[in-house]
């Protein structure tokens, strides 16, 4: 069977693979996106259920409960981060290529130059943060619980953004970032996007100010991607929802007709399946389920 409750931001792309995580210590890899593999050499005796991923260091990392976090080369052989300093769910982690951030509940926040050995500086914040992301513009930007968006520019201070307009109280899940490059007419600049409980997202140009709105749905959306440069975002949730938008700002409800892929099931619709974790990878749009059901699209 393939990863139960899988993470919010539970794939990542190592070399070729894609890979994914899940409760009780589940590793998967996939060449495609689509046919999964369990890697049956993981930490499969640790009491960890898996959260988040990312590849950084020229490792493979998988964080979640208890402050644990796993790091491999080759996806054979794995071991434990030395020192998190924290025994707190990790629910997100991302990296910039010179340091990997990880955050989780309470607020905790986790930085690595190495992936070793791991800092956690001031927190600002007790609520419970569920994401983290780069920007290529020379920042961080974390968002969790009660719309709680905080930004950094070394990974090291942290900063609370609560120019939300209209004011929310909903959970963020995950945001992304998209880079539009400059035209002839027009200059290159960025677009923030973060998701969360009730249909939220909430929109930026710079992480500071942001305009909140509804989707025009109630389900809870649990991530969002968007390839690096002019392409649009998608996000995804709960009962099979998917939006697309190209500027952030108007949306479009998606219908799959996608058979999803469940191993022991021939077929199975994506409708009405909760999506919980998303990556943009390889010209492709990957999605994952609680059930280890996935989905992809071009």
């Amino acid at each position: 069977g393939t990863a139960t409750n899988t993470a919010t931001n539970p794939t990542t792309v190592l070399g070729t693979y894609y890979v994914a995580v899940g409760d009780a210590a589940a590793l998967y890899q996939s060449t495609d996106g689509i046919n999964w593999t369990a890697i049956i050499t993981g930490p499969t005796s640790a009491l960890v259920n898996f959260r988040a991923a990312t590849y950084a260091f020229a490792n493979f990392f998988a964080a979640g409960s208890g402050g644990q976090i796993f790091y491999s080369h080759d996806m054979v052989t794995w071991t434990a981060a030395s020192a998190t300093n924290t025994t707190q769910q990790l629910n997100g982690l991302a990296t910039n290529g010179v340091t990997v951030v990880a955050v989780g509940n309470n607020g905790t926040i986790l930085s690595s130059i190495n992936g070793v050995s791991w800092s956690t500086p001031a927190i600002p914040v007790s609520n419970n943060l569920n994401a983290v992301t780069y920007s290529s513009a020379g920042f961080w930007i974390a968002v969790g619980d009660n719309a709680t968006v905080l930004t950094s520019p070394d990974a090291v201070t942290w900063t609370v953004q609560s120019a939300i307009t209209p004011a929310i109280t909903a959970n963020l899940a995950s945001v992304g970032v998209q880079y539009t490059a400059a035209t002839t007419t027009t200059a290159a600049y960025y677009t923030y996007v973060a998701v969360g409980t009730g249909g939220t997202v909430l929109t930026s140009n710079d992480a500071i100010n942001w305009t909140s709105a509804n989707l025009g749905t109630t389900a809870n959306l649990t991530a969002v991607a968007v390839p690096s440069t002019n392409s649009q975002f998608l996000t995804v949730g709960m009962a099979g929802t998917v939006f697309t938008s190209t500027n952030g700002i108007s949306w479009t409800q998606q219908n799959q007709t996608t058979p999803a892929v469940i191993p022991g099931l021939t077929t199975s619709l994506c409708v009405p399946t909760d999506w919980l974790g998303m990556i943009s990878a390889q010209a492709q749009y990957v999605t994952l389920s609680g059930i280890g059901a996935n989905c992809n699209s071009h």
